[in-house]
């Protein structure tokens, strides 16, 4: 493998990695969902609702951080029926009205702009993660790798969704 994209805050040590950009994670659910079971106002409502969770990062509490100045970090447990290693199946759960999930927002957006998703608990911010570029390395890099690199670097610094 020349190239791995990762998104993540965490980098093991002595991994080759080239920043891109920032991913912004959105807490969302179906609006058929939010009718039925309520939108929750405050991230401590979550523990009322059926959360799906992604095994790795979110499978048993989200952290949350009011938009107010200097607030602080809030760790919520949550639960749900179903935990997937796999956001696309997170995302058709949640679009299908099961729970209300956490995805990164460059995979929901179409679904938030088209009403099929809806956004909630926007006067919190999720930690945003990182998208790295991941590579063998520095010293032997092929100028297709080169090329690639500076290819990638280039579209998510001139597209204003990564801003």
């Amino acid at each position: 493998i020349d190239l791995a994209i990762r998104i993540t805050n965490t980098l093991e040590q002595g991994i080759i990695a080239r920043p891109l950009a920032t991913c912004h994670s959105v807490t969302c659910a179906s609006p058929h969902y939010l009718d039925k079971m309520g939108r929750p106002q405050r991230p401590e409502d979550l523990s009322q609702h059926v959360c799906l969770t992604h095994a790795k990062f979110s499978a048993h509490s989200w952290i949350f951080r009011s938009l107010a100045e200097n607030s602080e970090l809030i760790k919520i447990p949550v639960k749900g029926r179903i935990s997937a290693n796999e956001v696309l199946a997170l995302k058709d759960a949640a679009t299908a009205g099961v729970g209300i999930t956490l995805l990164p927002a460059y995979l929901v957006r179409n679904e938030l702009a088209s009403g099929q998703l809806e956004a909630i608990l926007t006067e919190y911010e999720i930690e945003p993660m990182t998208i790295y570029a991941i590579y063998t390395s520095r010293n032997h890099m092929s100028a297709a790798l080169r090329t690639l690199l500076n290819f990638l670097d280039e579209r998510f610094k001139s597209d204003s969704f990564w801003k």
